[in-house]
């Protein structure tokens, strides 16, 4: 999302940049035995951060950028409004056609 702020030269109100290291750092050590907690926690404050690029981005960038952005920005809001419930998810950004198939038992 940064990268699509510095092609359109629209300031970003806040920069994420060390932030979003640092927990995705945080978000590898699920396996530890006090990381499961930690990541979890990771894993929020990041969605919280890409919602607020996104909102951020939509105001400030201008029509012409937004057609140009939309398709996007749709599938951006579409990954942080899913819910583990949900059916026809998203589950890789730079593929968003791909989808798990169910294997049955036998």
């Amino acid at each position: 999302m940064s990268k699509d702020s510095r092609k359109e030269n629209v300031e970003l109100r806040q920069s994420y940049k060390r932030t979003v290291k640092q927990l995705s750092i945080l978000q590898r050590l699920r396996r530890c035995k006090s990381g499961d907690v930690k990541a979890r926690k990771a894993s929020k404050k990041i969605k919280t951060i890409a919602g607020r690029l996104v909102r951020d981005l939509e105001r400030k960038l201008t029509t012409s950028s937004l057609q140009k952005w939309g398709m996007d920005l749709s599938l951006f809001k579409q990954v942080l409004q899913q819910k583990r419930s949900d059916s026809n998810k998203i589950y890789s950004l730079h593929e968003p056609d791909v989808n798990v198939q169910q294997r049955k038992r036998t």
